[in-house]
């Protein structure tokens, strides 16, 4: 298996990514999800994302997790 390197992505890539799934995840709780989760780049797509979720009012029913801090409190467990 392959394995990417940080040079095969650009930060655009990322930041459109990271754009993409806080519109999925706005779309699944407005659909009827009861809860989902978003796993983010960085700690500025982490707080931007949620202020547009309390913005639109559906912040209780996301969660926008930093991948580092998520990694770090698996490896830590």
């Amino acid at each position: 298996m392959l394995s990417l390197s940080a040079d095969d992505v650009t930060e655009d890539e990322i930041e459109k990514t990271d754009t993409i799934l806080a519109g999925l995840a706005y779309q699944y709780v407005t659909e009827g999800q009861t809860h989902v989760a978003v796993l983010v780049s960085d700690t500025i797509a982490e707080q931007a994302i949620r202020d547009v979720l309390v913005a639109v009012g559906v912040e209780d029913r996301i969660s926008v997790v930093e991948g580092r801090v998520l990694l770090n409190e698996l490896v830590d467990r």
